[in-house]
């Protein structure tokens, strides 16, 4: 059976920082082309390049484009791996991605320009423009509210991606649907509340949103490469590159530009894509208080309230803090926008890092007082690691921020020490990869190839160690007869809501097959799988492919595929007995090569 588990990784990613904007030059053009490095150490860039490209060789992302500009000068401009691999199609300066949530802060901006217009305040309802916010639930949620992400509202309301004609008929639902706490009361990322705004500029403008942010935004801004992929074809589409989702070494194409596009109609949380160098020229205009060249785009006091820290950032559903990969910095969120700030500073934050991100793999970084933007755009969306870009954070820190920089590391402890070493295997195709366990945090940790340290909760009653970051991933570690251990387990769970009742049965459906049956989605990607019978078992069926039968369940809770026990299917259920969801449970076995870095003998 195919990989198909493309997890929907709505984690908006992105930086804030530093808001000394008016000590910055403004340049006629931009960015300039540069004949030197701006001051940058040759050996630094490449160090950044390096990462990259082992990144793409050891599988850890598909393709990526680097852009990085000091002075508003180009420095590096680089190109890596695959636009499309099946179709042997490299990756090439100025393609087009997918930005998802980098669009929130597009947006947020099409707000600010109606409030600087007076059409709007932050106080207004959404009431007043929306229909389905006029009940006791939704009816005082306000736009600075929808704004900062304290509306109330849920993550999403989407259950498919065409399922409502317009993005009025979304808004509407999403009031009626109504916050999940008080408004105002504590943060909650909401793709939801960014569509609310992107109604709401459509009403009062009269104009279709994509209209009203290429007038007042893009266009302006020389953004010539940045627009909705909806139902139009467009001569561009040709250059964006399709659309990867998985793990490191282990990715499936679910998009390409041949494709039906996702969205039906541009929408307020993402469905804009986009190019480095366009969406450099919106952070320039963050960076000159609202200006570009001659182009007055957004007031400063409308810049001041977008880059103003408000609340701490925390992940959808887990509520964890996001985690960077700048030593000692917390992230904050403002208007549309995230702050990374020290975490020494407990009144008033100081802001050093300007930013954004989208779940695909896109992400931009400003800082201000050095006059430098980094973008690192991939269309590699993995669903282990909410915070897939921090280890590039951590080596654009310590090789173009603060080469002086030392890891403090953790303590050993006698406790973690039997499973401390390198466990190495062939992954996916990939020979000798080697998986680390090793302390961090006075814990332990798994460096997977390509990717950040990942730290591991202790291990619950079933010697399962599960992931801090989600509890979607877990290792658990198996003993030899010298009680010695000898292989990890790396288990990676998808998971999908059950959407339809069970199918209808017949004499011929074995007992007690009944509350399996039925239609499971993933909430947040647009993939439906069934559960049915063949030949008298229970069977899995994707899209149009033969049903993969699944075997006798071990204790009654994992079924297991036809070609090996390396994936199993287990099932939630309600208080009746029936199963409410159904989770996909990849296995990857590592053994153990050495404890010591040396291979044990």
């Amino acid at each position: 059976m195919k990989n198909f588990f493309i997890i929907k990784n709505i984690f908006l990613i992105l930086i804030l920082a530093g808001l000394s904007f008016t000590s910055l030059a403004q340049e006629s053009t931009f960015p300039y082309s540069s004949s030197g490095n701006q001051g940058i150490n040759t050996k630094a860039l490449n160090n950044i390049s390096q990462l990259i490209e082992n990144k793409v060789e050891n599988g850890g992302i598909m393709g990526a484009e680097l852009l990085i500009i000091k002075n508003r000068k180009t420095v590096l401009h680089e190109a890596y791996g695959w636009k499309d691999i099946e179709d042997s199609i490299p990756m090439s300066i100025n393609t087009i991605f997918n930005i998802r949530s980098m669009a929130k802060t597009f947006t947020g901006s099409g707000i600010q320009i109606l409030i600087d217009k007076g059409k709007l305040g932050y106080d207004t309802k959404a009431s007043e423009y929306i229909p389905g916010f006029n009940n006791e639930k939704s009816n005082n949620i306000t736009i600075k509210q929808l704004l900062t992400h304290t509306s109330g509202l849920p993550v999403s309301i989407i259950k498919e991606f065409n399922e409502y004609p317009g993005l009025l008929d979304m808004a509407n639902a999403i009031g009626e649907y109504g916050p999940q706490f008080q408004p105002g009361e504590k943060f909650q990322y909401s793709d939801a509340g960014a569509d609310v705004l992107g109604a709401i500029i459509e009403v009062i403008s009269n104009n279709s949103l994509y209209d009203f942010l290429s007038q007042n935004l893009f266009i302006p801004l020389g953004m010539k490469d940045t627009y909705p992929i909806t139902i139009k074809t467009d001569l561009r589409d040709n250059r964006v590159a399709s659309s990867y989702g998985g793990s490191p070494g282990n990715w499936t194409r679910f998009w390409t530009p041949n494709d039906k596009p996702f969205y039906p109609f541009p929408w307020g949380s993402q469905s804009f894509y986009s190019t480095p160098v366009d969406y450099a020229k919106f952070l320039v205009m963050w960076m000159n208080a609202g200006k570009f060249n001659d182009n007055r785009i957004l007031s400063p006091g409308a810049i001041h309230n977008t880059l103003t820290p408000v609340f701490e950032f925390r992940l959808p559903v887990t509520e964890m803090k996001y985690s960077t990969g700048f030593p000692k910095y917390k992230v904050y969120h403002g208007q549309m926008s995230m702050l990374f700030c020290k975490t020494n500073i407990s009144e008033e934050q100081q802001v050093e890092v300007v930013g954004y991100g989208g779940s695909d793999g896109t992400f931009a970084w400003v800082w201000p007082e050095e006059d430098l933007i980094i973008l690192y755009f991939t269309q590699s969306r993995n669903f282990i690691n909410p915070f897939p870009f921090k280890e590039f954070e951590y080596i654009v820190y310590k090789n173009l921020i603060n080469p002086d920089w030392v890891d403090e590391g953790g303590t050993v402890s006698q406790t973690y020490e039997p499973y401390i070493g390198i466990y190495m295997t062939e992954f996916q195709g990939v020979k000798d990869s080697e998986f680390e366990i090793l302390i961090q945090n006075e814990g332990l940790a798994l460096k997977v190839p390509g990717q950040p340290l990942f730290e591991l909760y202790d291990p619950d009653k079933e010697g399962s160690w599960v992931f801090k970051l989600t509890n979607l991933v877990s290792v658990t570690f198996q003993e030899n007869d010298s009680i010695r251990i000898e292989s990890l387990t790396l288990n990676q769970i998808t998971q999908f809501q059950k959407k339809t009742g069970n199918q209808e049965t017949d004499n011929s459906t074995p007992s007690g097959f009944e509350k399996y049956l039925g239609t499971y989605t993933h909430p947040s990607m647009n993939m439906t799988i069934g559960v049915v019978v063949k030949n008298e078992h229970l069977a899995i069926q994707l899209g149009e492919e033969d049903p993969a039968p699944l075997f006798h369940p071990d204790n009654a809770s994992k079924w297991f595929f036809r070609n090996g026990e390396n994936k199993y299917v287990s099932f939630d259920f309600n208080e009746d007995g029936r199963a409410i969801s159904l989770n996909i449970v990849d296995m990857l076995t590592v053994p153990r090569y050495s404890s010591t870095g040396q291979e044990d003998k």
